[in-house]
């Protein structure tokens, strides 16, 4: 819009202009490569997770680890991960760790995305194969069927609707994320488009060319989330009769020691590439010196700790995050339980529209919230305020909230609560004592998938907090710009002790349905 009337000339000029044609191009091959990475490496965990075997749950945790790590250290720990003094290269020659260049490149950059994001991806193909057809692979067996015709035939074709659930909200988050490109990639001559809002909104103050990429990514991941939707909703029709069809003669099978040879090589590959980072991530926090070349460091030091609480205000930082965090998870909560059970019991007009609401965030990029947030705040006055911040991080927690309500609600047995309406117990006595016990712990799951949120939140806070609010995730950006890598890896093992305890809780006694529910 230009000088009170309306005006396309900021598509015009996206359109016209090579390097932004070329930032959309490589913003979308990114996400196009992040689904296959996290594809590869989440459907052989998905069929071997489908068994029960010693220490399953291990696995799971591992496998789960980038699902909850927060964004700002997964791109650190990664980045650790990649550089030339990563203890992962120890055994390669200096010239030849100085030649990877996997940092500042986009390989490293794609490394970083499939490590966070291929959990998602996992969830959904887990989720499909435990609503696979009773019977159907049974039946396949007798036929002669061997492994490797039924995964072919039947697994595979069955699993294209929860492939395609999440390879479109893969597709989706690693196109619009920001905070992992700004940190592994950082500004190259071509970037990505949320970088490219970000620079021009607040460097080159461009505010109509910002948005303009902003509608043009929208629409992009819009129509990604619309495609996926018709294929899952078409899949779901069709593929079963289609592979139940195609079973025929089937080879001989794999041979159960090959099969079990396997495994260990994917269960080994898994805990080296997940638990690779984080291990040098927090030998880097008790390193003293530590230039790499060996796979361990020579002497250890508390030093950063002391020096990130003494110099780099950590402990204010540490405290503000966990402040912000329970806020958000009290007063995302509070709103989530009527809401969800409205929306779980009740059938009225505009309900659909409300849950298509809290699903858009999904196909909403970060970045185009965050900026438009900024904006409003800044506006409003709420910049740099508890306000501001509580309110911003509690927009993006709330979805997490609500989806972890809405479920608990749903798988409530109504018996008990029938039992008491005939016993003269009135809605609130109902609801206090037989409902809202029940549907505990779904809330909390939700509850507490707020709470990590708000610890992660890096981005609409960067844009809009200032002197007066830094929560930990600014703080340890900020302490990594000034380039002290081992009080930056510090603060991140500080902010990566919640989401590994939440994870603890949730694998070992609530398994990973859970997660996979509230997701």
């Amino acid at each position: 819009m230009e000088e009170g009337g309306f005006s396309a000339a900021s598509y015009a000029t996206i359109l016209s202009s090579r390097g932004f044609r070329t930032d959309f191009a490589f913003t979308i091959a990114l996400g196009l490569g992040t689904v296959i990475g996290c594809t590869v490496v989440a459907l052989p965990l998905a069929l071997l997770l489908r068994h029960n075997f010693p220490g399953r749950w291990l696995v799971w945790l591992v496998a789960l680890l980038p699902f909850v790590t927060p964004h700002i250290i997964a791109a650190y720990a990664v980045r650790l991960a990649l550089s030339p003094a990563s203890p992962l290269l120890f055994w390669l020659p200096q010239s030849n760790r100085e030649g990877i260049a996997l940092v500042n490149a986009w390989p490293g950059l794609l490394i970083a995305l499939i490590w966070k994001h291929y959990p998602l991806m996992l969830l959904s193909l887990s989720a499909a194969l435990q609503r696979l057809p009773p019977g159907v692979e049974d039946a396949a067996r007798d036929l002669g069927a061997g492994a490797w015709r039924r995964l072919r035939t039947i697994i595979l074709p069955l699993l294209a609707p929860g492939w395609a659930a999440g390879a479109a909200l893969v597709l989706v988050l690693a196109m619009s994320q920001f905070t992992i490109t700004l940190i592994v990639y950082g500004g190259q001559r071509i970037t990505t488009v949320p970088i490219d809002i970000y620079f021009e909104t607040f460097s080159t103050r461009r505010p109509a060319i910002a948005a303009a990429l902003g509608i043009g990514l929208l629409l992009i991941t819009l129509s990604l989330v619309a495609s996926s939707s018709w294929f899952v909703r078409r899949s779901s029709r069709n593929w079963v009769g289609l592979s139940a069809g195609r079973v025929a003669a089937a080879p001989e099978r794999m041979p159960s020691s090959l099969a079990r040879f396997g495994a260990m090589l994917l269960i080994g590959g898994l805990f080296i590439g997940v638990l690779g980072p984080i291990v040098s991530l927090m030998l880097n926090s008790i390193s003293d010196q530590w230039l790499g070349g060996t796979p361990l460091p020579s002497r250890y030091t508390f030093r950063w700790y002391s020096y990130l609480f003494r110099y780099e205000d950590g402990l204010g930082a540490l405290g503000q995050s966990a402040m912000f965090a329970l806020s958000t998870a009290a007063l995302t909560t509070l709103i989530a339980i009527p809401a969800a059970y409205a929306l779980a019991r009740y059938s009225f007009r505009g309900r659909g529209a409300i849950e298509a609401l809290f699903l858009a965030k999904n196909a909403t990029p970060v970045i185009l919230v965050a900026v438009g947030t900024a904006a409003l705040f800044y506006r409003w006055g709420l910049t740099d305020t508890f306000t501001g911040v509580l309110l911003a991080h509690s927009v993006g927690a709330l979805p997490l909230a609500l989806r972890g309500a809405v479920t608990a609600f749903e798988q409530l047995d109504r018996a008990q609560e029938e039992a008491a309406r005939d016993a003269g117990a009135g809605v609130w006595r109902r609801f206090r004592t037989i409902v809202l016990p029940q549907a505990a712990p779904g809330i909390a799951g939700g509850a507490a998938l707020a709470f990590l949120f708000s610890m992660d939140e890096f981005t609409v806070t960067f844009l809009i907090s200032g002197v007066r609010y830094t929560t930990l995730p600014l703080r340890l950006y900020s302490i990594l710009n000034q380039g002290y890598i081992e009080a930056a890896a510090a603060a991140a093992v500080l902010l990566f002790i919640p989401a590994l305890l939440y994870l603890l809780l949730i694998v070992r006694f609530f398994g990973p349905t859970l997660m996979t529910e509230s997701k």
